[in-house]
């Protein structure tokens, strides 16, 4: 097989057809520029790593710098045969730019299903060091029991992911580090430890998606992610811990995350077995709208969402309340009160307006999560009422 990958490449590229049936190897088949590799069906159609080979089953056929472009491989099961081969690393590993990964069962790799990159370590990633895979498409892909992530890649400029399925990771189904303009949609996601793990990227969108069975946060944003867009997907919360773990969570890691759009997602519980602590907790995050999502009243157990930031929307949201009014009389003689505001969380925006003369300097203190106070400098001659409207987040 490598040497007829080895020949079409210096025949100036073309495809490399396998016929249904099972093809041991003992070393990784080395994936050549302009190289497609091609199996008649992909359930049919097995490339195994053999019982003692150290190697990954498919890599790029390059050395650091240079990457394997415009190739694929499709119509194929990849196996990296976990059960019996306890040395094998990737499924498909290494640096690739403009290839294309179609119609393919991953399974069984020891470490990653799949990784576009040739350091696929957390330090690499997190400090922008590995290379950038760009260009990539990867569609119809399953990939179950990888003993590391399911696919983690470097996702550049156009970047595209759908129709995939991955299940049971040892630890994230799908792992962005340093991406920018990819797009991931048509994703099942499920039984990682987080669905989606992502750090220091930006201008991505996951689309049409469902992120379920996660035992720790189900989609994770660590540090430095902006512009990104979850859009019309599903999570839901049947395997974390009650009230430990988050739908979604954005931190920080010394680097605010910005313009982080979740739209039109609903977050499922499961019969109030066990929940998220919250749905969304934005613990850091700057000007991002959550918008038109549904928070079934089972899937957390202290609120939807957590507080966010004065100038982010959080507005059309489904058992959220995300404005609140209503009066309060400070009694005779009386210099404060404290009113109840309804929220989940501590209001952004608090306003209060006397009804007639309030007699006295007022002013407001102690918003939190529950309430606030109503003040003024001296003891009232006589009740004095004042009308409030509580707000959370930008709601123009």
């Amino acid at each position: 097989m490598q040497y007829a990958v080895d020949q079409t490449e210096l025949a100036g590229g073309g495809t490399v057809q396998l016929r249904t049936g099972l093809y041991p190897v003992d070393t990784s088949i080395k994936l050549k520029s302009g190289v497609n590799l091609q199996g008649e069906a992909r359930d049919s159609t097995i490339i195994q790593l053999a019982p003692d080979a150290n190697d990954n089953v498919i890599a790029s056929g390059y050395a650091h710098p240079t990457y394997a472009t415009w190739c694929g491989v499709r119509h194929l099961t990849i196996d990296g045969n976990e059960a019996e081969n306890p040395y094998g690393k990737h499924g498909i590993w290494g640096g690739f730019a403009s290839t294309t990964f179609h119609d393919l069962n991953v399974k069984n790799a020891n470490c990653s299903g799949i990784t576009g990159s040739f350091d696929d370590s957390a330090d690499a990633y997190n400090a922008g060091a590995q290379d950038l895979a760009t260009l990539n498409h990867i569609s119809k892909v399953w990939v179950g029991g990888s003993g590391k992530d399911g696919i983690a890649w470097v996702l550049q400029a156009d970047s595209e992911i759908y129709d995939i399925w991955v299940t049971e990771p040892a630890r994230w189904c799908l792992w962005l580090g340093n991406s920018a303009g990819c797009h991931i949609s048509h994703a099942l996601l499920e039984k990682g430890t987080n669905s989606v793990f992502a750090a220091w990227s930006g201008n991505f969108r996951l689309t049409n998606f469902t992120a379920a069975g996660s035992s720790e946060h189900s989609i994770y944003f660590e540090a430095g992610v902006a512009e990104v867009t979850i859009a019309d997907g599903v999570i839901g919360s049947e395997r974390i811990g009650t009230n430990t773990w988050d739908g979604i969570h954005i931190e920080h890691g010394g680097v605010d995350s910005r313009r982080v759009f979740v739209d039109g997602v609903q977050f499922v519980g499961n019969g109030g077995l066990t929940t998220y602590k919250y749905d969304i907790n934005a613990v850091t995050e700057v000007g991002s709208h959550f918008i038109n999502c549904w928070f079934d009243p089972e899937s957390y157990g202290t609120a939807p969402i957590s507080t966010v930031s004065a100038n982010s929307i959080v507005r059309h949201n489904i058992d959220y309340v995300t404005e609140a009014s209503g009066s309060a009389t400070i009694p005779n003689a009386g210099t404060n009160i404290t009113v109840g505001h309804g929220l989940y969380t501590t209001p952004t925006r608090v306003m209060v307006t006397p009804v007639g003369d309030p007699q006295s300097r007022f002013w407001v203190s102690g918003i939190g999560a529950t309430d606030f106070d109503i003040n003024v400098a001296s003891g009232a001659s006589g009740s004095l009422d004042f009308d409030w409207h509580a707000w959370i987040g930008d709601q123009n």
